[in-house]
């Protein structure tokens, strides 16, 4: 008597064991984790902390208008206030990013700065995992190409030059991808909502989605 065929995707279908898929475990490894975030290391310490002479003074410029706004602005006029005096580089974000980014008050100024560069890569991970799974990927598989994602990125200027100002890009692109590719569609929208409340500027992006 014949056996019977093992059923799709079982343990005997060698489309288990494709290229793909041993490309997948490779990433995904302990080691090959631990190499990316060796990669990632050198390449996100020059966009660390302004300071020095061969660095501008504009590197991390969003950050500190992020923190002086929520330090320095009177209650009630958020907008009279601006980093340089005299109406020059203002805080020009909705009243609820300043909320959301109230918590930097309670840092100093390099810390602010600090945290902002890398909040980036962390947030770029997290996009990588939502375009991950987007793309059918679930479990290790997908958590394990977010540092990949992450190390990839720094390598490219919209990326590295988020962080050398600290900017809110790296939040808003993973608060978008996460609701459009992971958030089932009943709460959907939601995250894009807090993306919009944090920079409206984003809200034609959206719009045209």
């Amino acid at each position: 008597m014949n056996e019977a065929p093992a059923p799709r995707g079982g343990p005997e279908d060698p489309r288990r064991h494709g290229p793909t898929t041993r490309l997948v475990e490779a990433l995904t490894s302990p080691a090959a984790i631990a190499v990316g975030l060796a990669v990632a290391a050198p390449v996100s310490y020059p966009h660390l902390v302004a300071g020095g002479e061969s660095i501008s003074w504009a590197l991390h410029i969003d950050a500190a208008i992020y923190r002086g706004a929520v330090t320095g602005a009177q209650p009630g006029h958020l907008y009279e206030w601006s980093y340089a005096g005299n109406g020059v580089l203002p805080f020009t974000y909705p009243p609820f990013a300043a909320v959301l980014l109230s918590p930097l008050a309670l840092l100093s100024d390099t810390q602010a700065q600090v945290l902002m560069a890398l909040v980036t890569p962390l947030t770029v991970a997290v996009a990588g995992w939502a375009m991950a799974h987007g793309a059918g990927l679930r479990g290790r598989a997908a958590v394990g190409l977010a540092p990949w994602a992450a190390a990839g990125s720094l390598w490219l200027q919209p990326v590295w030059r988020t962080m050398d100002y600290g900017q809110v890009n790296g939040i808003l692109l993973a608060l978008v991808l996460v609701d459009v590719l992971v958030v089932p569609p009943r709460w959907r929208g939601l995250a894009c909502g807090v993306a919009a409340a944090l920079n409206n500027n984003r809200l034609g992006l959206i719009d045209n989605w």
